[in-house]
Order: structure tokens, then C-alpha cells, then sequence
């Protein structure tokens, strides 16, 4: 489902880079959302905090940690 892609990628980017860039490429991500002038899109608080979620499991986890949470 929707959260746990984003669970996902913030658990890859976590682990490829670190806590940083995760949090960022969620509010980027949701912010583009806000600001791409389509009325269906928006910042979905939800969707930024499934991201931040991701980045709390433990390493080499990233699939069952996500799948578990949501």
C-alpha cells in the first residue's frame, strides 16, 4: 500500500545515505505534492511520517519492518 512505499524508501534512503536526506526527500516529496497546482494533490502529513517511519528499522529490515508497520 501507499505507507509502506514510503515506509520503504525511507528505510532504503536511511540506510544508502542517512536520517537527513530521508527526512528531506519526504517533505520534498510531499511538498512538490502541495505545490504542483493539481487540486487531487497535497501535503499529506500522513505519507511524510510513513517516510520518517521507515527510517527506524533496523538495518537490512527495510521490507518486513514496513510491511509489520502498515
Amino acid at each position: 500500500n501507499d505507507k509502506t512505499a514510503h515506509c520503504y524508501l525511507g528505510c532504503r534512503i536511511n540506510e544508502d545515505i542517512n536520517f537527513e536526506t530521508a527526512k528531506f526527500t519526504a517533505w520534498k516529496k510531499e511538498y512538490d505534492d502541495a505545490t504542483d497546482c493539481n487540486p487531487k494533490t497535497y501535503f499529506d502529513i500522513e505519507d511524510y511520517l510513513a517516510t520518517i517511519k521507515g527510517t527506524e528499522a533496523p538495518k537490512g529490515s527495510c521490507v518486513s519492518y514496513c510491511q509489520s508497520e502498515f
